[in-house]
């Protein structure tokens, strides 16, 4: 159980976090620092598909857990 609500935290984080790059590369792309933007965009949104990828895992993860243990109960 106490696991299961860490899991969860954990993939709801990272989904945040994930919400933070997306406003960071908006951000980098608009103060024109001299960033090239293919690879700010292409590394951006690879780090955006990393930590949404790995916030879902962790959200259905700890979804399955929580039906496994509602199961054993009844």
């Amino acid at each position: 159980m106490k696991f299961t609500k860490t899991k969860e935290n954990a993939g709801k984080f990272l989904l945040d976090v994930a919400k933070l790059v997306i406003g960071g590369v908006i951000l980098a792309g608009i103060m024109q620092q001299g960033i090239g933007y293919s690879k700010l965009y292409i590394y951006g949104g690879l780090a955006v598909l990393f930590f949404v990828a790995w916030g879902f895992i962790l959200i259905t993860l700890s979804d399955n857990e929580n039906k496994k243990e509602k199961e054993e109960t009844l």
